[in-house]
């Protein structure tokens, strides 16, 4: 009879075991499946925060571009080429206020795209910049305001480039340039708790724009980086570092022109949430064990 009981009780509780065992992994998966979708979705929101920000400064340069534009005493100035006369006049203003606005470039050119006066190197002037400065090449055909992230010779930055005219005849184009940098970034970092990479291609590698930390760009993560500027698609990795679990939301950032220029990388560690998820599905399973 003990016999039979033993054998009752066994075939009872092993399904019983399995099946609450089942319910407790399956309970653990959505747990840790809705966590990771929300905090995802706050890691898409942080790198729409970081795309507001080189936007808002975008609008920054641009308003200065078409201040400047609209002056008419730099307007006569420039249409006449008085190179000296527009120094005087606007150097003063910009030395004041580079810093504080994070410039980098305030530029003069002649179609389709010769610079006339850089006031950020004086010294420097004549060379054609059409092969490589596409926004002031289209600004001065089109006449329209070009805005927008843009890679020169000095690196890449944020731009906004206006036409300038004079007697309504086109005149040329002037330009005000932001610096790309951790400078820029390291506000969110300080407001929303965010690490920061901005990732741009350098040669066969990566290398830094902007970043808000002092990590290295690992070889491993390029097939990621490959894949996000191939497809300008968003992509989000989950992986284990350094006893830690990170997960890491991988951008585009796009120029003015809408190509895929670099990655916005932020990463956020998941390590203490999902180590209290583990914790609470090993103590379900051990109470259900017991009982």
């Amino acid at each position: 009879i003990k016999s039979i009981k033993v054998k009752l009780m066994t075939y009872v509780a092993i399904p019983v075991v399995l099946l609450v065992a089942l319910l407790l992994v399956e309970n653990y998966r959505e747990r840790s499946a809705e966590f990771i979708d929300g905090r995802a979705m706050a890691l898409e929101q942080k790198y729409h925060q970081v795309l507001d920000l080189i936007h808002s400064q975008a609008l920054i340069s641009y308003s200065l571009a078409s201040w400047v534009a609209a002056m008419p005493e730099v307007v006569e100035r420039f249409a006449a080429r008085d190179r000296e006369g527009l120094l005087q006049l606007m150097l003063p203003p910009y030395l004041s206020a580079r810093q504080d606005l994070n410039l980098k470039q305030f530029q003069f050119h002649i179609p389709p795209a010769t610079s006339f006066l850089r006031l950020h190197k004086i010294e420097k002037h004549g060379d054609d910049l059409s092969g490589f400065r596409y926004t002031v090449v289209e600004a001065n055909k089109e006449k329209q305001p070009r805005i927008g992230i843009e890679k020169g010779v000095a690196g890449m930055g944020i731009r906004a480039v206006a036409p300038v005219s004079f007697q309504g005849k086109h005149v040329g184009t002037v330009e005000f340039g932001a610096r790309l940098n951790d400078k820029l970034v390291m506000p969110l970092k300080e407001k929303y708790d965010a690490e920061i990479s901005i990732v741009v291609p350098d040669g066969n590698e990566y290398k830094f724009q902007a970043k808000t930390h002092t990590m290295k760009i690992l070889p491993e993560s390029y097939s990621i980086l490959n894949k996000v500027m191939t497809t300008g698609r968003h992509e989000i990795r989950r992986v284990a570092k350094h006893n830690k679990e990170l997960l890491t939301f991988f951008g585009p950032l796009r120029d003015f022109s809408g190509k895929v220029v670099g990655v916005i990388a932020i990463p956020d560690d998941v390590t203490t949430k999902m180590t209290q998820i583990k914790r609470s599905l090993f103590l379900y399973i051990g109470v259900g064990l017991l009982i």
